[in-house]
């Protein structure tokens, strides 16, 4: 007796044992899903990414860097004589900086208030040591992603880390002087590639400004290429369409529930009534009413033209709906709260 007991006791240890361990497991697997979870930012190029696993978006990020801004249309003042290159030393820092993510346009941002009106980034340089005398130029690599600028910051044996940002040249110079040819490690960016982010809420979304702000996730943002636009507007058409269709079924499901109500859809002519009411209508129960609302007032416009001989003018016409009008009025003030 004491052994079976003794058994079931360590059966039953095993038991919780062994839903502590489930227990355990999926409360990890829930924390991962999220800190996994999307916040969904569009990229420049249009696509998409999660910002909680965005490179260099740790919240523990913070790198001090002296930031030059070179305007190639200052011509030789800007240009070491020896090496031909940027100068990089000419006097101060344009601006001293945190960075506080490894992204390109993190960096684009702490130099913007630096750049002339009209002009954007054409290059971003790294200084990956300190320039060796005579040279004032540094070893530098060009950052065209913000995979390289991570890469960038955990390689740089600069001191103080340095960042050039070179623009396009300015195409209001009479004579014009274009840029240089692209170099051969890679393109320029496009003029516009580091505009400004504008945020929006989606208003198809509710959610955007409760649960989506609230929580902190990235907001959403216009996108910066004629690409990305243009799949950005065809998804939303996407959308828009299959909204469509489940209105479409909707209303359908609803007349088949109520076939006896004179319920008035968007394709019906006396939707023009419904939605002319002032206030606006903003619930079920006040759609509800206000068919008996439109109801009164369709029947004042009857009356108005039973009461003239015809053939009706236009005049006429205007006069009964005016009628309908002060009816629907009327009748509206008693609607429900």
């Amino acid at each position: 007796m004491a052994a079976e007991i003794t058994l079931d006791k360590v059966l039953q240890d095993v038991l919780k044992k062994s839903r502590d361990t489930d227990r355990n497991l999926a409360m990890a697997q829930v924390a991962n899903l999220a800190a996994a979870a999307p916040a969904v930012e569009f990229t420049p190029d249009g696509g998409s990414r999660n910002t909680n696993a965005t490179r260099g978006a740790d919240s523990t990020f913070r790198r001090s860097v002296g930031l030059f801004v070179v305007d190639p249309s200052r011509g030789a003042a800007v240009v070491d004589t020896v090496s031909s290159e940027y100068k990089w030393d000419e006097g101060p820092f344009q601006c001293v900086a945190v960075i506080k993510s490894a992204t390109l346009q993190e960096v684009v941002d702490k130099i913007r208030q630096k750049v002339p009106a009209g002009r954007t980034v054409r290059a971003i340089f790294g200084a990956l040591d300190n320039a060796v005398a005579p040279s004032i130029i540094p070893d530098a690599t060009t950052l065209q992603s913000d995979e390289e600028v991570e890469a960038f910051f955990k390689l740089t044996c600069s001191k103080p880390i340095r960042i050039q940002v070179i623009l396009h040249r300015d195409p209001n110079l009479i004579p014009l002087v274009a840029d240089s040819p692209t170099p051969e490690d890679g393109a320029y960016f496009a003029p516009g590639s580091f505009d400004a982010v504008e945020e929006y809420d989606d208003p198809a979304e509710d959610s955007d400004a409760v649960h989506w702000n609230l929580a902190s996730m990235a907001k959403r943002t216009f996108p910066r290429t004629d690409i990305a636009f243009e799949e950005h507007k065809l998804k939303i058409r996407k959308q828009i369409k299959r909204q469509q269709k489940l209105l479409r079924t909707m209303k359908r499901k609803h007349r088949a529930k109520f076939p006896n109500g004179n319920i008035y859809d968007s394709d019906g002519a006396e939707w023009t009534w419904l939605v002319d009411i002032r206030p606006k209508l903003w619930d079920g129960p006040q759609m509800v009413f206000a068919r008996g609302v439109v109801d009164a007032g369709m029947a004042a416009y009857d009356a108005h033209l039973a009461a003239i001989p015809p053939p009706h003018t236009q005049a006429h016409k205007v006069a009964a709906s005016q009628a309908a009008e002060a009816m629907i009025n009327t009748q509206w003030s008693g609607r429900p709260d």
